[in-house]
């Protein structure tokens, strides 16, 4: 089992580094790809992170726009009856 690294809190960390936030956990997690402990931290640490948390927002709404009110009009069919 790998060993798993907690997540700083970026606020915690000089200036506004962002150094400890681990965003390329992202796409795993829009896909339901993460469990265990490594989606508790992951979660925890989204819960404390705003940049973080709009970077998942970002994601899901990239993911599933038609949910957010995103529409491209190519992406309608006419249909005749």
């Amino acid at each position: 089992m790998s060993k798993v690294e907690p997540f700083q809190n970026p606020l915690e960390t000089s200036g506004d580094s962002l150094t400890h936030c681990r965003r390329q956990l992202i796409p795993q997690y829009v896909r339901n790809e993460l469990s265990g402990d490594l989606l508790l931290e992951f979660l925890l640490h989204v819960d404390e992170c705003r940049k973080c948390r709009n970077a998942v927002l970002e994601a899901r709404k990239a993911e599933h726009p038609e949910f957010y009110g995103i529409v491209n009009a190519n992406s309608f069919k006419l249909v005749k009856e």
